[in-house]
């Protein structure tokens, strides 16, 4: 991000409860049928804001709002420097997610939503983040952190991965000029 995009900064990267809200609202606000690329976009939002505030929690200051989290370096959004953090923005992660299908999904009435597969997915992350808890900064941590992402993706994190990461290169190539 340009080190001068304040507006970006702060309603997504630094964002404060009451537009937390509001992002949280507009995520909700999909009403039933077809989804828009503005929907996505708007669930989208609010999910990195909501997870973003985890991160950058012990980075609120009236200079993060200008500077981010310039002085750490990408510390705060690397999961192995504080697992306990991350295991609670994943727990809100999901929570939010259910909250949104709730609203904007299209429920199968043969095949009821299930927390088993989060269930598992969060028993290996609560594993991953109490040995991190243990060993935060030790040389190994990255390495630990790429192999907890695909199990808790399971089968499907390869054809999800070189999809979207090449749809994302695309997208942060255009989105930040």
């Amino acid at each position: 991000m340009p080190i001068l995009n304040l507006s970006a900064r702060r309603n997504f990267h630094f964002a404060l409860t009451p537009r937390i809200q509001t992002l949280r609202s507009a995520a909700l606000n999909c009403g039933g049928g077809a989804k828009r690329v503005y929907q996505y976009a708007a669930i989208g939002q609010f999910m990195h804001a909501l997870q973003d505030t985890f991160a950058h929690r012990d980075h609120m200051s009236i200079t993060s709002f200008a500077l981010g989290h310039v002085f750490s370096g990408h510390a705060p959004d690397q999961p192995w420097t504080e697992p306990a953090s991350f295991r609670q923005m994943f727990s809100a992660t999901f929570d939010e997610l259910v909250a949104i299908r709730g609203v904007c999904g299209v429920q199968s009435t043969n095949t009821p939503m299930s927390r088993a597969p989060f269930d598992a997915a969060r028993a290996k992350v609560d594993a991953w983040a109490n040995y991190e808890a243990q060993n935060v900064g030790d040389e190994l941590a990255v390495e630990r952190w790429s192999a907890l992402v695909p199990k808790v993706f399971g089968a499907k994190f390869e054809a999800y991965t070189v999809t979207r990461l090449a749809e994302y290169v695309a997208w942060t190539r255009n989105a930040w000029r």
